[in-house]
């Protein structure tokens, strides 16, 4: 599934929702405005179109939330390729294992939101990400770190003046 025909599948579902609320207020008031409902229609045809009214809400705003973030995501990877030969449309994920070498932006609906590996700058399905082993922070599987820490496993208490605590002065 891409990315086009599952956008496709949210607006169907909008739609239904929105005749399903054109049908039930019609069928409670004779009018195809659903805010006769809230005037002369009875409890059960305005607790319906609420409802409906609520999920059309809420779905439409999902979907431009989506649109945002997948928009965001494209101009982000076209900053990262800036001085490249390379199209982000043209971009696949490095997975063997999880996805093949599926293109990024084609298969994020089944894959998941592309992610970048900061040690080696490449670009990955989340889903093959984290199945292949990668984290944010050691990176992808193709760029593992050791994360050295300057934390050595000790807790030394020390006053304000900078000698450790309990000490005789």
């Amino acid at each position: 599934m891409n990315v086009r025909q599952s956008r496709n599948v949210n607006f169907g579902c909008l739609f239904i929702l929105a005749v399903i609320g054109l049908v039930v207020a019609y069928k409670s008031t004779g009018s195809l405005n659903p805010m006769e409902v809230y005037q002369t229609g009875g409890l059960a045809a305005k607790i319906v179109v609420s409802a409906l009214a609520a999920f059309v809400a809420i779905a439409f705003a999902a979907i431009v939330f989506n649109l945002i973030a997948q928009a965001m995501i494209v101009a982000q990877i076209r900053l990262s390729l800036i001085g490249k030969d390379v199209d982000p449309k043209d971009l696949n994920c490095p997975s063997s294992k999880v996805c093949m070498g599926k293109n990024l932006l084609k298969f994020m609906g089944p894959y998941g939101f592309p992610v970048q590996c900061l040690p080696g700058r490449e670009w990955w399905h989340q889903q093959c990400f984290t199945q292949e082993g990668g984290t944010m922070l050691k990176g992808c599987p193709n760029h593992q770190q050791q994360i050295e820490s300057p934390f050595d496993g000790s807790f030394d208490q020390v006053d304000l003046d900078g000698r450790p605590r309990g000490s005789l002065r």
